[in-house]
């Protein structure tokens, strides 16, 4: 299980997938390895998320087909942070340079993507 040091914040994730229990799951998981996350189910509660001042997620795990849209529109977003594209519709990642999982996946293999995706944001 993941550990934090004592006064130090939580690494907050943003987790957008419209699938209401792997978002669960991938949130629970996150958490008990020691991140903080929000999630949404599509890019328009994910922007409202984004909006609000106060919550600043450090990196974001986004599923490439979302109701509303590509979810690699929020890329930009997150270009100095850390993002981490995921689908089942997919095998590689879209777009050279990002950071991709293909499902479905182990979720030790989403950990350590997370956790390089935090230390090194441009996937490279």
């Amino acid at each position: 299980m993941g550990r934090r040091m004592p006064n130090t914040r939580a690494i907050l994730i943003l987790v957008v997938e419209d699938q209401e229990t792997l978002r669960d799951l991938l949130c629970e998981t996150l958490r008990r390895e020691g991140f903080e996350t929000i999630a949404a189910a599509n890019l328009k509660q994910a922007r409202k998320l984004l909006a609000n001042s106060a919550l600043h997620s450090d990196a974001a795990l986004v599923d490439y087909f979302l109701p509303d849209g590509e979810g690699l529109r929020l890329q930009e977003e997150f270009k100095d942070r850390g993002f981490l594209l995921i689908s089942g519709g997919l095998t590689e990642s879209p777009v050279a340079g990002i950071r991709f999982l293909a499902k479905p996946f182990l979720m030790t293999d989403l950990i350590r993507e997370v956790r390089e995706t935090v230390v090194s944001p441009k996937g490279l």
